[in-house]
């Protein structure tokens, strides 16, 4: 049910449709995708200090065709370069052509380009192209995974 939504098949709208006819809940499920998404403003230090230092960030996400709104209405839009939502690449983490149409934008090879998730299960495709990957533990962690790359976060 996920699959089609965070590929670009289906709308989020849609999605939520299906959602609330498959728990035969509508208004359920149209209080859930209301949801709001909350920041993790340790990361957004995190960043910024990236950034700081001449690093280029972005996201790459398994989102829907509103990831774009949705993090331009947290006001994250001016932390990173670009923002990669599998719904407009068409594949999903950790689909290795997910990461290499990352890769094909970004201009850069693979082993120039550090990818970090909190599912260890989405550092696969991204792994088997080369990236060097950081299961995501909290920023604290991350920033030791990066001072051992020679990035001072």
């Amino acid at each position: 049910m996920l699959e089609p939504v965070i590929t670009g098949v289906v709308t989020r709208a849609a999605w939520i449709e299906q959602i609330g006819a498959h728990l035969g809940n509508a208004r359920a499920a149209v209080e859930w995708g209301r949801t709001p998404s909350e920041v993790d403003w340790e990361m957004i230090r995190v960043v910024k200090k990236i950034r700081g230092a001449g690093w280029r960030t972005a996201i790459l996400t398994n989102g829907t065709d509103t990831v774009e709104a949705e993090v331009d209405a947290l006001g994250l839009t001016p932390y990173f370069d670009h923002v990669f939502n599998s719904a407009r690449l068409g594949f999903a983490k950790p689909d290795r052509r997910a990461f290499q149409r990352v890769l094909d934008r970004l201009e850069l090879p693979a082993a120039e380009v550090f990818f970090t998730d909190d599912s260890p299960s989405k550092l696969a495709g991204a792994e088997a192209l080369g990236m060097p990957t950081h299961h995501f533990r909290g920023a604290p962690d991350l920033r030791t995974a990066l001072r051992i790359l020679g990035i001072d976060a």
